[in-house]
This record gives structure tokens, C-alpha cells and sequence, in this order.
């Protein structure tokens, strides 16, 4: 269950911003839509890449677009009609002729084409309750190799706003949450907490006492979710500040605070929906490649997810964080001192090249053992993060928001690249602040493999840097000329 700490760790620290195109875009997408058809069959890297772009920030969609997402959905190959139910959550409502074949492939025997089609529905607003009971009846455990994908696709409907459902259904749901099975509680919890079901902070607040701490963990969420229906149940969850497992009381005290704020019916332009698309429970590791740059490592090789406190991890974003990256400001670790244990890990950083017109300033280079670096693939217009790992293997597409953070002098910075930034979102960690990316170049990103990534800066590439004490507003230090090539790669066993 480790993973569900992964996963909310790129919830919290990694949220996204806001989606604007911008003529930074690297490839250009194919222009004739009558291409679409072709590409969905062949899912060809680059191109299938190009086309997820272009349907993402089309704001107007056309007859040739929505009949070969048709044509898709209807292949006969499961992969054509997967990549068919995406590009039909690319395209939103502009897509929804589109809307009945889709809930028919609900039932589909490939897991990749349900967890697809239950994020398209949620895009398209097609959340009722034949959509969350075929997805109910999908994940049990009785449905085999397709549970895992229909639970997935649950969460990909999003949670708000709540599906009214009828009497029936909801005690069905409620009677499965006092399964003896654990997977069947998870799945009618997950699938419960985006009904109205009027029993919901009754049987949320049990489920805190759940042998599993999974369901524990997914309970405390679900009762932060419910705003001021939430607040009785807040002694409840003071309790799991002591619960055995580590990653379950982390989680706590940011819920502590959400619990009794009002809670919202829709997801807001300003705030960020994301795409459930998570990998693998696996190690990764990241390393610094043969073209070096102004981000140097320490002389040791790969930094895996293995070592102490190092966080290497595929989510809506690429996250890495060195000796968990504290995101408040000291004691500082930017100089490697006497009481720093030999085998701290750190990173060299030069900031020896600013760009004078805008106001920055030549920094001596400098170590420092809490980097964190946090990658996204895009926003679309719709107000969807998309997940790196909806890249295609094969492809290299332009990051719309990296972002490098280090401490300086006992002070939190952050070097930003693209145009989207920390605090568009409005972000509970941004402490009602934003910053921009204005005159920065997007990082490139490009999938190898399934888990293997190469995220580095074209040549001429600037970064705007931001120094950032928790509390005190941000302050824009200027432009920096800056060069990276960082390799994600997973760890191989022997």
C-alpha cells in the first residue's frame, strides 16, 4: 500500500497550473483531422503525441475528429479503441456525440480501454449512476484481471460533483463496505465517497479503524472531502496522528486542516483536475547524462528511490526529492558541513550565468542535498493535467511546468521553466501565492520506455528563479541561463 503515499505526494507537493497553449510547443501536431483515424490504429509515438496535443487546446472540434474517435471506439484492437476513448477525453464535451458508445465499452475485456473510457465519461460529465455502477460491478474481485483498471477508472471520474444513486444501489455499496474482503471495502469506499449517500460520515468514520491501512488512509480522505459534513468525525481522525503505519500519519495533519472547509461542487478553472494514470509499485533512480550542464551530481553514480528519505517516482508529474526535499526554509543543507553525514547525497548547482536585462545576478556555484525537481507533460484547455505517462513511448513532447527546487543561504528557491507555474492552481502549498514562468523555455521530455524518461534543456535555455521563505511572499530574482539532462530510469533486481 506504500504507493498510496506516492500517489499523494504528487497530489500535494506536484499539483499542476493552468493550460495555455504557447508557440514554445515543440512538434507540431498533425493538421488535417482527417489524419486522426489513421493515427489512433497505428498509435505510432510522435505522431499519436502530436495528436494528444492538438486535441487538448482545440477548443473547437471537428466532424472528422469525433467520427474517427467513433471508428476507434468500435476497432476491433483494444489498444485502437484505448487511444479512441483518450482522444475523446482530450476533446471534452466537444466529443460528445461520442458519449454512448462509451459507457457500452464500460464492460470492455481490455482494462486499458475501461480505465480510458471511465476517464472520457468523467470529462464528458457523463457521472451517473449506471457509469458508477458498471464500474462497481467491474472492480470487485470476482472480475479478475480488470479490477485493478476499474478501480483506476473510479477515480477517474473525479469526486465531485456527488452522483445522486438510488436507494438500492447505495445499500448495496454500504453492505460491501463491511465486507470481510478488503479489496471489496476499498472499491465501495472509493466508489461510495462520489455518491450522496446521506450514511457517508458514519461509515467513513468506522473505516478509520480499518485493519487495512489502505482503506484507513482513503477514509481519512474521504472525510476531508466532505467539508463541514466532515467535522464530526474530527477526533476520529486526530487518532490516526498515532496510527502504526508511517505513511498513513503523514497524510494527517494536511487533512486536519482541509477537514471542514467548504467543500466544492465542481472543479474550478483556477484549480487543477488530474488524470489517474499511475505506474507500477517499482524502484527508480535518477542520474545525470553524458551532456552535463549547470546541474552537476555528486560523483556517486544514480540516486535510486532505495536510499533514505530519496523520493524517485512516476505520478502526474516526474518527482524527485533528495533527503525529502523539507520545503520549508532551514536549517540550510546547501554547504556540505562537519556534521553532514559522508553519505549525504547532493547536487552541484551554477547559477553563474544570469540574464543581466532582467535584473538577475551571477551566484557562486554551490552545493546543495535538498534538491527537489518536479516535471509535468500538460494542462489542456479543459483544465486536465495530463500525466507523463500518457506520453507514448517513443515520443518527446515540451514540458508546460518543470521546476527546480534548492536552498540557498537557508533559503527556499525555485527555478521555474514553461509558462505554468506553482500558485495558477491555487494550490494549498503555494500559501496563497504565484509565481510565472514568464520568459523561460520548456524542458523537453521524452519516454524511452514504459518507465524509462529523459527530461533535458534545449541549448539557450532560461529559467526564472524565485527565492521563497514559507510565509513571506515570493520574490523574483530573474532570468538564468540554464542546462540540465536527467535520465529516469528504473532499477533492475539481480
Amino acid at each position: 500500500m506504500r504507493s498510496l503515499r506516492v500517489r499523494s505526494c504528487v497530489a500535494l507537493i506536484c499539483g499542476a497550473v493552468l493550460g495555455i497553449p504557447h508557440s514554445a510547443r515543440g512538434q507540431q501536431s498533425p493538421a488535417d483531422p482527417a489524419r486522426l483515424a489513421s493515427v489512433i490504429r497505428t498509435g505510432l509515438g510522435q505522431e499519436w503525441a502530436d495528436a494528444l496535443v492538438r486535441l487538448a487546446h482545440d477548443r473547437q472540434a471537428s466532424t472528422s475528429d469525433v467520427e474517427a474517435i467513433r471508428q476507434g471506439l468500435a476497432d476491433h484492437l483494444p489498444a485502437a479503441r484505448a487511444r479512441a476513448a483518450q482522444a475523446a477525453g482530450a476533446l471534452g464535451l466537444l466529443a460528445a456525440a461520442a458519449a454512448p458508445q462509451l459507457v457500452t465499452l464500460l464492460t470492455d475485456t481490455s482494462a486499458d480501454v475501461v480505465r480510458e473510457v471511465a476517464f472520457a465519461l468523467g470529462v464528458l460529465h457523463e457521472r451517473n449512476e449506471r457509469v458508477l455502477r458498471a464500474l462497481f460491478h467491474a472492480a470487485v474481485p470476482a472480475s479478475g484481471k480488470s479490477s485493478g483498471a476499474a478501480l483506476l477508472a473510479i477515480t477517474a471520474l473525479g469526486r465531485y460533483p456527488l452522483v445522486p444513486v438510488s436507494a438500492a444501489f447505495g445499500e448495496e455499496l454500504r453492505r460491501s463496505l463491511h465486507s470481510p474482503q478488503s479489496r471489496l471495502r476499498s472499491v465501495s469506499l472509493r466508489t461510495s465517497m462520489r455518491t450522496d449517500v446521506a450514511w457517508a460520515p458514519a461509515e467513513f468514520t468506522r473505516l478509520l479503524a480499518d485493519p487495512d491501512p489502505g482503506i484507513r488512509l482513503d477514509a481519512a480522505y474521504a472525510l476531508a472531502g466532505l467539508g463541514p459534513g466532515g467535522r464530526a468525525s474530527a477526533d476520529a481522525l486526530h487518532a490516526l496522528l498515532q496510527d502504526s503505519i508511517p505513511w498513513v500519519r503523514e497524510e494527517i495533519p494536511a487533512l486536519l486542516e482541509r477537514l471542514g472547509s467548504e467543500m466544492p461542487t465542481a472543479t474550478p478553472a483556477d484549480q487543477c483536475s488530474h488524470r489517474a494514470n499511475f505506474p507500477p509499485e517499482q524502484t527508480l533512480a535518477l542520474s545525470i547524462g553524458a551532456r552535463g550542464g549547470t546541474l552537476r551530481d555528486d560523483g556517486r553514480g544514480a540516486y535510486a528511490s532505495t536510499a533514505p528519505g530519496l523520493v524517485v517516482a512516476q505520478g502526474t508529474a516526474f518527482n524527485f526529492l533528495l533527503t525529502d526535499a523539507p520545503r520549508d526554509p532551514g536549517p540550510s543543507a546547501d554547504r556540505i558541513s562537519s556534521e553532514t553525514l559522508p553519505e549525504t547525497r547532493f547536487f552541484e548547482i551554477d547559477l553563474t550565468d544570469p540574464v543581466a536585462a532582467s535584473g538577475a545576478k551571477a551566484l557562486p556555484g554551490f552545493r546543495d542535498a535538498t534538491v527537489q525537481l518536479h516535471s509535468f507533460f500538460m494542462r489542456d484547455v479543459r483544465g486536465t493535467v495530463w500525466n507523463v505517462r500518457d506520453i507514448p513511448i517513443g515520443a518527446t513532447v515540451q514540458s508546460d511546468r518543470t521546476q527546480l527546487g534548492f536552498f540557498i543561504n537557508g533559503r527556499y528557491h525555485l527555478l521555474q521553466f514553461g509558462p505554468w507555474a506553482l500558485g495558477d492552481c491555487r494550490e494549498e502549498y503555494a500559501y496563497g501565492y504565484q509565481i510565472n514562468g514568464r520568459g523561460t523555455t520548456a524542458v523537453n521530455v521524452q519516454r524511452l520506455d514504459d518507465s524509462e524518461f529523459r527530461f533535458s534543456t534545449p541549448p539557450g535555455a532560461i529559467g526564472r528563479l524565485w527565492e521563497w521563505a514559507r510565509g513571506q511572499a515570493p520574490i523574483d530574482r530573474g532570468l538564468y541561463h540554464f542546462s540540465f539532462d536527467v535520465r529516469l530510469s528504473p532499477v533492475i533486481s539481480r
